[in-house]
């Protein structure tokens, strides 16, 4: 008896159940085991709590541009709203955005929005992303390469190849530094080499070779100097 009374003191004048905030209690954790925290996406691990529109541009090749034209294209196509959360999403609707952004031309964008407009094999036009642009791109300096091109060349060297200058950029391998002119010290030559300064006291070491002439006297043109007394006779 005393149950019933407490049921009819909940109820109002219309009969309806006051809201009671301890109902909503397992909804709410059933609704937040749902959100997937990460979610896999071109290859690698999205935030689950990023909206769509934001979330998609962290998948490589993905730019801001394609981006926003990507995410109205999604938006659309799913009938989702562009703030909901990338978590939120079911698997079905998870691999048709996968299917988006690999074939973006078949949703109607654009060529020039695509990152490879003229296929060197094919000459078509279609879009990459992930795992699948990096292997493309390294495709592409190899060919470069082999074709032995101006491209392949600085490739092969590691400098620039669209024309940048390299004076104070692009440095790399060992250390490169600003020297001024006169902070530079000069290098000397070793002792006995040709300009090396001499030592002092040692001038006088050393005796000049040749014959010796006396203080005041000269030779006349073509006059032999005198020899030695000493000297021994040349053998025959």
């Amino acid at each position: 008896m005393a149950k019933r009374q407490d049921d009819a003191a909940n109820k109002g004048t219309s009969g309806e159940k006051k809201f009671d905030k301890h109902d909503k209690k397992p909804e709410r954790r059933e609704k937040a085991r749902s959100v997937k925290g990460i979610v896999r996406l071109g290859n690698i691990d999205i935030d689950g709590g990023l909206p769509v529109m934001r979330a998609i541009w962290q998948v490589k090749g993905i730019g801001p541009t394609l981006a926003s034209v990507l995410g109205d294209i999604i938006c659309q196509t799913l009938g989702i709203d562009p703030k909901m959360q990338l978590g939120d999403l079911t698997e079905v609707q998870i691999e048709q955005i996968i299917e988006i952004l690999s074939n973006p031309a078949k949703y109607g964008v654009p060529a020039y929005f695509l990152n490879r407009q003229r296929e060197r094999d094919s000459g078509e036009a279609h879009h990459l992303i992930g795992n699948d642009l990096v292997f493309a791109t390294h495709q592409d300096i190899e060919y470069e390469k082999e074709s032995f091109t101006w491209k392949g060349f600085r490739h092969a060297y590691g400098q620039k190849v669209r024309g940048q200058h390299t004076r104070t950029t692009g440095r790399k391998g060992m250390a490169v530094g600003v020297l001024r002119k006169g902070l530079i010290k000069p290098v000397e030559a070793p002792a006995g080499a040709p300009g090396a300064p001499v030592a002092p006291g040692a001038a006088g070491a050393a005796a000049p070779k040749g014959p010796t002439v006396k203080a005041g006297a000269s030779l006349a043109a073509g006059a032999k100097p005198e020899a030695k007394k000493d000297a021994k006779p040349a053998q025959k």
